[in-house]
């Protein structure tokens, strides 16, 4: 008892169908519980939902005739419920143990969380990596697109007068792929993890540009 009141991970002592015989107060804290306001109560129902509680007893009842059973020895996770009903994710690692002739599960309990959030953290940048991968291979094909188109209009262009309506045409089409050219940079500059390249740019014709991109087509 000494031992287990002073460790930071929870302990617990579980004997007959699964009721809580000793409770550490790490443990009793990570449940929301008072002191000895766990002794008692079944495992389970810090563990499981209703539903799953019965084949638990059922598998106890085995234990505690041979000693035996799927926890023991090994370290398994759960989904706890604390006392306000609010669940967290915990670690479990149970042992065996003999006490006045009867079989006893002492189970180390630990909040994982943390680990968990990190886990989720760590997945969130390997995706971001693997997306960025992949938008520097859109933006290099789209990169090779774009020079045709460009290199098309400029040829095209010299074959009109400047007067003619046409060539306004095409100079609208080379501004719009110059900005599909600078979107496609930003694509690689994300892909790289590179800073964003920063530089003095009027607004005037920043909005002008964008309204006419997004009106471009429309009445």
């Amino acid at each position: 008892r000494a031992f287990a009141s002073t460790v930071a991970d929870g302990i617990i002592v579980i004997a007959g169908r699964g009721s809580i015989s000793y409770c550490s107060h790490a443990a009793e804290k990570r449940f929301g519980y008072a002191p000895g306001e766990v002794v008692g109560r079944e495992l389970h129902s810090l563990l499981t939902p209703p539903a799953h509680q019965e084949p638990y007893r059922r598998g106890f009842e085995r234990f505690t005739q041979t000693g035996i059973g799927p926890a023991i020895g090994n370290t398994l996770e759960f989904t706890a419920i604390r006392k306000d009903r609010t669940t967290f994710p915990i670690e479990v690692s149970t042992s065996a143990v003999e006490l006045n002739g009867a079989w006893h599960a002492v189970g180390i309990i630990r909040n994982i969380g943390e680990r968990k959030r990190t886990e989720s953290e760590l997945q969130k940048i390997e995706k971001l990596e693997s997306l960025g991968i992949l938008a520097g291979g859109i933006a290099h094909d789209f990169n090779n697109l774009l020079t045709v188109i460009l290199g098309s209009i400029s040829l095209a262009q010299l074959d009109i007068n400047p007067s003619d309506p046409l060539y306004q045409r095409l100079s609208d089409g080379e501004k719009a792929v110059l900005r599909a050219r600078d979107l496609t940079q930003q694509l690689l500059t994300f892909a790289r993890g590179g800073a964003p390249i920063r530089q003095t740019a009027s607004i005037r014709d920043i909005v002008e540009e964008a309204c006419g991109f997004s009106l471009s087509g429309s009445r």
